[in-house]
């Protein structure tokens, strides 16, 4: 043997498991190691390892993608990625990021199938998670005040604009907590598809000012009401006066 052979180091390689089942796309398999290369830059891991505890990961083993993924041109952040390996099959490729509106779309799909103009309206957090009004409620750790949900959209009927209202919801109202919601509407006979924010005051003047703080996003529509939360999940409605 050559003694560049005797020189070679042992490189430690950095899995991590997810917590929950992650399929193999060639043979479906739940025997998958994720793991980061050595040269992985380790402050971008961080990054990474919220993406996979928030289930926002898809396993890509299309080599074309995996091309496109790693292309010349795009910043360190962009272009470095996760690893994957299925213990079953031997296939592999790189962990990509999932849209939030790709997982929010799955979500709304499932549902709207059988959702009808009786249905009670439904909720999903920020990671795309099914939530009850009860848990929208414990989340603004308010104690056992009420917490009021309003919409920042109207009438929205497809995920175009979805990156325009959070980046509102951030930058103008001041808020990250997002959530998502599917609303019957009756008029038009078509399922709403609604991103909400809280504000802890139930105070009447406080929740009409947000029922009409957001018209210019909608083409001047203003909302129509509000849901005012209790501590165990029961809801009221305080429909906007100027409407």
């Amino acid at each position: 043997m050559s003694q560049d052979f005797h020189r070679r180091k042992k490189v430690q390689i950095c899995s991590t498991s997810p917590g929950y089942p992650v399929y193999c796309p060639k043979c479906n398999s739940t025997n998958v190691l994720i793991f980061y290369d050595p040269r992985f830059t380790p402050r971008l891991q961080t990054k990474w390892d919220d993406l996979i505890d928030e289930k926002r990961i898809l396993l890509e083993n299309r080599w074309e993608k995996i091309k496109d993924e790693n292309r010349w041109g795009k910043s360190e952040k962009d272009s470095e990625k996760p690893n994957w390996i299925c213990k079953d099959c031997y296939d592999g490729g790189i962990i990509v990021e999932q849209s939030i509106d790709k997982k929010i779309a799955e979500e709304f799909q499932k549902y709207e199938k059988t959702f009808t103009e009786n249905s009670q309206p439904l909720y999903w957090n920020e990671h795309a998670q099914k939530v009850t009004l009860k848990e929208i409620h414990d989340n603004a750790n308010i104690g056992e005040r009420s917490v009021v949900l309003i919409a920042v959209t109207r009438q929205q009927y497809n995920f175009d604009r979805f990156p325009e209202y959070r980046k509102y919801l951030k930058d103008v109202v001041k808020t990250d907590t997002i959530y998502y919601g599917l609303w019957p509407d009756t008029k038009n006979n078509k399922v709403e598809y609604d991103i909400l924010y809280t504000i802890n005051s139930t105070e009447k003047n406080e929740i009409q000012r947000h029922l009409n703080l957001h018209d210019h996003m909608n083409n001047g529509l203003a909302q129509k009401m509000a849901l005012i939360i209790d501590k165990d999940g029961k809801w009221e409605i305080q429909n906007n006066e100027k409407l």
